[in-house]
């Protein structure tokens, strides 16, 4: 069987503006998350992060970028580890 794609498009948002956010700055990239969501662009095709299921990810990382995600907020655990809220785009 067959399937087809939804073309109908809601419209959410209007991006005017975008920023670059300095590469392994995570002070500025606070700072970014602090006016509105970021989008991230991240190598996803190893088999640690296919098989990453939650929490401080830990697996090898690369400079191929072929996945993104949405990075919507930050915080920190009640045992005072510091975490980023992530949208698997």
């Amino acid at each position: 069987m067959q399937e087809t794609c939804d073309t109908q498009i809601n419209k959410v948002a209007t991006i005017s503006d975008y920023r670059m956010v300095p590469e392994n700055d995570e002070e500025a990239l606070l700072k970014a998350v602090t006016n509105q969501p970021v989008s991230v662009a991240l190598e996803g095709h190893g088999r640690d992060f296919q098989f990453y299921n939650g929490g401080v990810f830990t697996g090898d990382c690369g400079n191929s970028l072929t996945h993104a995600v949405t990075t919507v907020g930050y915080g920190t655990s009640e045992e005072g580890l510091n975490y980023w809220l992530i949208k698997n785009s």
